[in-house]
């Protein structure tokens, strides 16, 4: 099977292709299958990347934990 994806990356030429996109986007993907008599096919497929997640919290070094302070009582 052949993957000719949309994002300028080299034809797959494997029995089960991967490919990890770079960029969140909408991508097309066309899988070839051909038998090993010459028989062709294809489908094309709408591929959904989201963009990866951006954290936007602040942490201050302030610590906030009281440790318990033990004492003898006599």
């Amino acid at each position: 099977m052949n993957g000719i994806l949309d994002d300028g990356s080299p034809v797959l030429i494997q029995s089960s292709p991967t490919h990890v996109y770079s960029l969140g986007g909408s991508y097309f993907v066309t899988l070839v299958a051909i038998s090993n008599l010459g028989c062709r096919d294809s489908i094309v497929h709408e591929v959904i990347v989201l963009d990866l997640p951006q954290a936007d919290f602040t942490v201050s070094d302030i610590c906030l934990v009281i440790l318990p302070v033990l004492q003898m009582l006599v």
